[in-house]
């Protein structure tokens, strides 16, 4: 069953299809909705190559025998900081993007949004805990390694979840926005 944020963000899509094609908002409501999802799409894709690059560095640091525990600390947090900064780019440029076309825009922006803060909330609290661990003991450290790699791997789902979410509402127009678009196909 979806989170309570991708329902509201389904059924937010749903409304905002029937009341455009009920309303025949001025312009060219598929261009509107192609650019919409192009800037989203830009925008989640951007953010899933910081999670990639983090994901290797983070690998590379962990298994990399000629550093300590101390520096392999270290070069993990400088990438949490760099992951978490991603994040808030994110946040800040699907906010940005405006409202999806359609009636309840908003709604569905926000949407997208929750998705990119549950994100990097996995990130923030996963940096939280390897803070916590001691810079001792190499083992620890890729432990602690590895459970955040797997909240970064559930974040990016989310994201992706809720791109499908919208294109399987059987809101027609936003989802051939989205299905048709090269950047959110690639994701």
């Amino acid at each position: 069953m979806p989170s309570r944020p991708l329902r509201y963000l389904a059924a937010a899509v749903s409304l905002s299809g029937a009341l455009a094609l009920l309303t025949g908002c001025g312009g060219d409501p598929q261009a509107a909705r192609d650019g919409y999802a192009t800037k989203v799409c830009t925008s989640i894709a951007g953010y899933e190559k910081a999670l990639q690059t983090g994901s290797q560095h983070l690998a590379d640091a962990v298994t990399d025998a000629t550093r300590t525990p101390a520096q392999v600390k270290t070069a993990v947090t400088t990438m949490l900081d760099q992951l978490s900064a991603a994040g808030t780019a994110l946040t800040r440029q699907l906010q940005a993007a405006g409202p999806a076309p359609g009636g309840h825009g908003k709604q569905i922006t926000a949407g997208f949004v929750t998705a990119a803060q549950q994100a990097h909330q996995r990130i923030t609290t996963q940096r939280a805990s390897f803070l916590r661990l001691p810079a001792t003991n190499q083992g620890t450290l890729q432990a602690g390694a590895q459970a955040f790699t797997q909240a970064i791997e559930d974040g990016a789902n989310e994201l992706v979840d809720a791109l499908n979410t919208v294109g399987d509402l059987g809101d027609g127009a936003l989802n051939t926005a989205f299905r048709t678009n090269k950047t959110c196909s690639g994701l």
